[in-house]
């Protein structure tokens, strides 16, 4: 899912007892069938390898458990490598007070611009970051005027800023710059006692590569593996059955399976291994979603990498991708928990040799080769159109896949509208293509009524369904999640300890957030929708 201001259409453990901890209503028994191979016909799905009844799949995205996301768990930002950068004061004579700025040394203060001086850093290389701090003890520097630029041709000068317990804070764009310029705003004023001066990226590819570079990358793993365990757990997979759901949707990050060696990870399916098996105990199925993949396949940031996109560009990021699928198709075929492979998220090309479509070509062939009989979700974005049909792609047993946001979110009317506009758009070209279609994310936010009627359309046409996401630690907007609100201190990645940290994700559990009751109660009760019946043809 995208948080940003457009329209998308289309090891050590830790055990707790969270017993009695959920909040909604015992499983619809109707639902709790064993799993059973699933396969596309036709427009819909069926259970017992495509031969016995529709089967509708309704469940929600686990989202930021294997695919990090700041904004929906606490991952924390983390401080960008510094170790190029080249500091200079101008017009001082002295390169040490420069170097003072990047030495780690919170005490080293002696870095103050007088008349007539800034401060020029190069970094060596472009690098995305969405922030930039200011670390003094003595003074506020949000006045002070800061430049950046990613050629020293176009220069953007950044507004946003924040001053808090002697860190000044500036908020820009997610995008690759390279140089920064800091000078005083007025003419004779100094710039006072600078420590350090940092920036900052939380996406899920800085944030990992970040604590390889503290921690090294096997306690890395294990960290992120507590994280997990704590993020999700068995009782959160007995509640989400209890909505009378029988699927969950796996957001995956690249980097949780994959080195940065293009190496598949020796421990790399054990978080899949358990959720798979927990699901089929519970009769749920699972979607697997490449999240993210590696080079970045749209440049958003919940893809997992900000700003970068080059897949379409480098065919060693698609080799890799697909060295991907393959380990999971040889992993997981034949097991019929696993209800589709979800090939990419949201993927956007911006290469017109390249097209989406020829890179979900290339990975449906690939894991063809290896499993011959799974689903696999082709992902529609921004719209159907990106695709094409599957009969014209000569794609089979595919489920085509949609995600639907409006963030006109304080308009109920363009709500609504919208909610019509995606049924149609979706019914029209499962008819006309004759394919499964599935709303893999999606949310209206709170009208409570709108999620009503829109998952009573998808249930009219035996479409499938998942809410974008199951918990949220932010408030707004509005029923981003069954559990939201939690506003415990989120990790410092850049300089927690390793226990601090694990101790500040306890506080992250899911009894710790607020429960949407209402939210919980509107979905539930779609769950209890019989699929509509279909002709078998033979």
């Amino acid at each position: 899912m995208r948080k940003r201001e457009t329209m998308v259409c289309l090891l050590f453990f830790i055990t707790t007892d969270f017993s009695g901890w959920a909040q909604v209503a015992k499983p619809v028994e109707a639902q709790s069938l064993p799993v059973t191979f699933l396969k596309t016909s036709g427009q819909v799905i069926r259970d017992r390898a495509g031969k016995g009844q529709v089967l509708n799949l309704r469940g929600t995205n686990l989202g930021s458990w294997l695919s990090m996301e700041a904004w929906i768990g606490p991952l924390g930002k983390a401080i960008t490598e510094r170790r190029n950068w080249k500091v200079d004061v101008t017009n001082s004579g002295s390169r040490q007070r420069g170097i003072a700025l990047v030495d780690g040394d919170l005490r080293s203060t002696g870095t103050v611009l007088k008349e007539a001086e800034i401060i020029e850093i190069d970094l060596g290389m472009p690098t995305v970051f969405d922030e930039l701090v200011i670390s003094s003890a003595t003074a506020d520097h949000s006045s002070d005027r800061l430049l950046v630029s990613e050629d020293k041709l176009k220069w953007d000068t950044v507004k946003k800023s924040e001053y808090l317990n002697g860190q000044t804070k500036f908020v820009l764009d997610a995008k690759a710059r390279r140089y920064i310029v800091l000078k005083n705003k007025e003419e004779g004023q100094k710039i006072d006692a600078i420590a350090e001066l940092y920036t900052y990226m939380d996406d899920d590819f800085s944030v990992r590569n970040s604590m390889i570079s503290r921690f090294g990358a096997r306690k890395t793993d294990e960290l992120f593996d507590v994280y997990q365990q704590l993020w999700i757990t068995t009782a959160d997979l007995d509640n989400i059955r209890q909505m009378g759901m029988n699927m969950v949707r796996v957001p995956v990050y690249w980097m949780e399976l994959m080195d940065n060696a293009g190496a598949i990870k020796k421990g790399a399916f054990r978080q899949m291994d358990w959720v798979i098996s927990e699901c089929r105990k519970r009769g749920m199925y699972v979607i697997i979603d490449l999240h993210g993949a590696p080079g970045g396949l749209d440049g958003y940031i919940t893809s997992g990498q900000a700003f970068t996109n080059e897949i379409w560009n480098d065919p060693k990021w698609r080799s890799w991708t697909e060295k991907i699928w393959v380990a999971i198709a040889k992993r997981y075929k034949g097991n019929p928990t696993v209800a589709a492979y979800d090939l990419m998220n949201e993927p956007v090309s911006n290469n017109k040799a390249y097209p989406t479509k020829k890179l979900y070509d290339q990975l449906y062939h690939a894991v063809r080769a290896v499993d011959a009989d799974h689903i696999i979700a082709m992902g529609a974005f921004y719209n159907f159109d990106f695709l094409g049909s599957p009969g014209a792609n000569k794609w089979e047993n595919v489920l085509y896949q949609a995600h639907y946001y409006n963030t006109d979110i304080d308009n109920k009317d363009s709500q609504e509208g919208f909610m019509k506009f995606a049924l149609q758009d979706m019914a029209s070209h499962q008819k006309d293509w004759n394919v499964p279609v599935y709303a893999g994310e999606y949310n209206f936010w709170q009208y409570l009524d709108i999620w009503k009627q829109w998952m009573q359309g998808l249930n009219a046409i035996n479409a499938s369904w998942s809410n974008w996401t199951y918990k949220n630690r932010v408030s707004q907007p509005a029923s981003w999640g069954f559990y939201h609100v939690n506003e415990n201190a989120v990790p410092d990645m850049s300089f927690d300890s390793a226990e601090e940290i694990k101790g500040k994700w306890l506080k992250f559990t899911t009894p710790n957030f607020k429960v949407n009751a209402e939210l919980i109660n509107t979905v539930k009760e779609m769950t209890r929708e019989p699929a509509v019946p279909v002709t078998i043809t033979p």
